[in-house]
């Protein structure tokens, strides 16, 4: 399996069976994947990162993208470009982020 193909399919099997629910009136995000369900606010996020990987001569025309959320317990929630943009998952939340380009997109 290639690393483009292998990348793919990490990417997809992170938020398989993920459900994430945003309240926009209250900011609140709900992250349900089987029966793991966490809920939190603006004000539970320590740190949030949106991922994107950089485009290079070897780079295929997959965009994956991911937003990483650290709260303040140090819990951490990966939401992937297969159940919402990041970007207005971000916007919805109406939470300060970083945009990082990376080579690769980790996979957690």
């Amino acid at each position: 399996m290639d690393r483009d193909c292998y990348t793919s399919f990490k990417v997809l099997q992170k938020n398989r069976g993920v459900k994430v629910i945003i309240d926009t009136n209250n900011h609140v995000l709900t992250y349900r994947k089987g029966n793991y369900e966490i809920k939190f606010n603006r004000d539970d996020i320590f740190r949030c990162e949106i991922r994107k990987p950089t485009r290079t001569r070897y780079s295929t025309d997959h965009n994956y993208s991911l937003v990483w959320f650290i709260l303040n317990d140090r819990t951490y929630v990966v939401i992937t470009c297969f159940v919402g943009n990041p970007f207005q998952i971000v916007e919805l939340l109406n939470c300060k982020s970083e945009t990082k380009a990376t080579a690769s997109i980790p996979v957690f």
